[in-house]
């Protein structure tokens, strides 16, 4: 007996980027699509029952079009699915759900408790809202048993009667800086032994790249070295590059383009300067440029910090070539 346990897919919720609005449609049905191939990826590892431990819509309102195509596309795939929503998770939709062969709504018994009954297999899940899986203990469970413990969005398993505790990550990824890998979890019941093993999955997976800059002597060489660091990245990745090292003045960095460059390789690109520049002031005693006293000044303010010092300067050289303002 194998049992599939996602959560936090966020049908109707909008990512925590700055996707463009022509981007925003196919966002949706990409959830919906995730939900779909992981379904039916799950299918072929022989599971025999899903459950969507929460957070399969996102919290708010969801529109009808999307709440019908989900329902519908999680019960065409030959799992049995009990979807268990999480407090505030389609308060306004219990009339508009429609009924679906294989697919249960879990309704709550109490204000922090539910239960999904496995029929067919025998197994009876407690559903617990609490803050730690020590929530549960009190609940009796025979060896080998799996319970669902849920603190808002943070979803875990308690498996073996709470001697393994897993964190459940997104279904659907919709933000860099999210702690859990995209996927779901396969538990499988084996000699009254519950055997877990995480399925990494994501349509748009998130990846945060370092690029070294540092020895840069030129920005006609920034395309190519940040093109070498993310040429294994996804083409369907959302992707954010942190440039970063020691790098001349006069190597001159618009993330803003850089980023529109990328963007046609990749679904989401954003570019993040923290780059410090490499200066020696000792170089620039006898220059009486504006440019040199500029820097000057802006390297002896000791009420800032290097960040600031590199933005301000990187701004103002800039201005004094003739180069767009960009940070």
């Amino acid at each position: 007996m194998k049992l599939m346990i996602c959560a936090n897919l966020g049908v109707g919720g909008l990512p925590a980027i700055g996707l463009a609005s022509s981007k925003i449609a196919k966002w949706e049905e990409d959830k919906i699509e995730a939900l779909a191939a992981a379904l039916s990826d799950a299918k072929e590892k022989g599971v025999n029952a899903c459950i969507m431990a929460g957070g399969l819509f996102a919290r708010g309102f969801v529109a009808q079009s999307l709440l019908a195509e989900t329902i519908e596309e999680a019960g065409c795939h030959g799992i049995p699915v009990y979807y268990a929503p999480i407090l505030g998770e389609l308060e306004d939709a219990a009339d508009r759900i429609p009924e679906v062969e294989d697919v249960t709504i879990i309704e709550c018994i109490s204000e922090s408790r539910c239960e999904i009954f496995l029929t067919e297999q025998g197994l009876s899940i407690p559903v617990v809202d609490g803050s730690s899986f020590e929530d549960i203990d009190g609940i009796i469970r025979p060896k080998g048993h799996v319970a669902i413990v849920r603190d808002g969005d943070d979803i875990g398993v308690s498996l073996n009667d709470g001697r393994k505790f897993v964190r459940l990550g997104p279904l659907g990824p919709s933000g860099f800086g999210e702690r859990l890998k995209g996927g779901y979890l396969i538990v499988d019941f084996e000699d009254n032994d519950a055997i877990d093993e995480w399925v990494e999955t994501s349509t748009h997976p998130f990846i945060v790249r370092e690029v070294e800059l540092a020895g840069l002597e030129s920005s006609r060489e920034l395309v190519t070295t940040v093109g070498e660091a993310v040429k294994d990245v996804s083409r369907d990745a959302c992707l954010r590059i942190e440039l970063r090292g020691r790098i001349p003045l006069d190597v001159y960095i618009n993330t803003s383009d850089l980023a529109a460059q990328l963007e046609r390789y990749f679904y989401y690109v954003e570019v993040v300067d923290e780059c410090m520049l490499d200066i020696d002031v000792a170089d620039l005693d006898t220059d009486v440029s504006l440019l040199a006293e500029f820097v000057r000044r802006v390297t002896g303010d000791d009420s800032r910090s290097e960040t600031e010092k590199t933005r301000i300067l990187r701004c103002g050289w800039n201005v004094l070539n003739g180069k767009e303002l960009a940070e």
